[in-house]
Formats: structure tokens, sequence, C-alpha cells
């Protein structure tokens, strides 16, 4: 009976060490939807405001330009009858001047739009990354990994022991060295 019980205990003893090392060779990983911190953090709900007014100034700004367009359009059909050929001319070429125009206001709006919500994700990725490295720092995280796949950046902390980077170079190195 003594021995069964040596027995056991000991196979509870390699268990336990077996889950040691194992805990230990087994990197802590995390994830982050960086879309859900940003929509749903105080700083990036504001930032989002902040865009949407802006787009909808930048909207009406549109639609009063389209309103124009469509005014030359019906003044040009309608007024075609009592026109001269010169005069429609005229007209048509305003109204192509008009619109080329408009394309161009529609064009460096989007850009500035895409610019502004870049800026303003930016400012709010910057805060979290650093949010981030701290929580992985004090939860003992190796990898935190990005699951929003519209962020660029698939890892987004590692811990320095995991990077084999230098290994790499030395072997490559090795492979590939510099020819006197």
């Amino acid at each position: 009976m003594k021995h069964l019980l040596k027995i056991i205990m000991g196979m509870i003893l390699v268990v336990m060490f077996c889950q040691n090392v194992l805990a230990e060779t087994i990197p802590k990983i995390a994830i982050v939807n960086f879309q859900k911190c940003i929509e749903e953090s105080h700083e990036g709900q504001k930032r989002i405001q902040e865009l949407k007014v802006t787009q909808e100034a930048i909207q009406q700004t549109i639609k009063a330009k389209e309103s124009v367009l469509k005014g030359l359009q019906m003044e040009l059909e309608t007024g075609s009858m009592m026109l001269s050929a010169e005069q429609i001319t005229l007209k048509e070429n305003e109204l192509k001047e008009k619109y080329a125009e408009y394309q161009t206001f529609v064009q460096e709006k989007t850009k500035e739009m895409n610019a502004a919500h870049s800026v303003a994700n930016e400012a709010v990725i910057k805060d979290l990354l650093k949010i981030i490295e701290r929580i992985s720092k004090e939860e003992e995280y190796d990898i935190v990994l990005n699951k929003d796949t519209n962020i660029s950046g698939i890892v987004l902390y590692a811990d320095d022991g995991l990077d084999i980077s230098d290994r790499i170079i030395v072997e490559y190195n090795k492979l590939k060295p510099v020819q006197k």
C-alpha cells in the first residue's frame, strides 16, 4: 500500500512539474479589437462625432453645388428653344466648367475627410497602443494580436524575449557572407 501511495504521489509530482514546464513555454496571448476600442471609447466617440459634423457640413455644400448644376441644366434644357446656337454653346461650356469644378471640389473634400479620419484614428490608436503595452506588461502577456483587419499591424505588442530576429540575422549572414 505504501508503495502504491509513493507511486501515485510521484505521478502527481511529475504531472505538476510538466504543467509548470508547459505553462512556461506556451506564450500568453491576448486579442484586441481596435475598431471596437475606437467606437466605444469616450475619446473615439468624440472624434467620430466631430468627423460626422464636418462630414455633414461638407455634404450640405456638395448638395448646394449639385443644386446649382441642376439649375443650369434645367435652364439650358428649357431655354434652348429661345437661345441662339452661340448662346447654347456658351451655356453648355459654362455647365461643363461648373461640373468640372464640382468634381474637383468633391475629390478634394473626400481627400480632406479621409485625412481627417486618419488623423483622428491615429491619435486614438497611439493612446491605445500605450495602454495595450502597459496592460500587457502588467498581465504578463507575451503577444497581443489585433483582431480588426482594417487597422494595420497584426502584432500590437510582443515580449522582447520572443523576438528571434538576431538569430535569423546570424543564420542569414552565415548563408550569405559579405563578399570581399
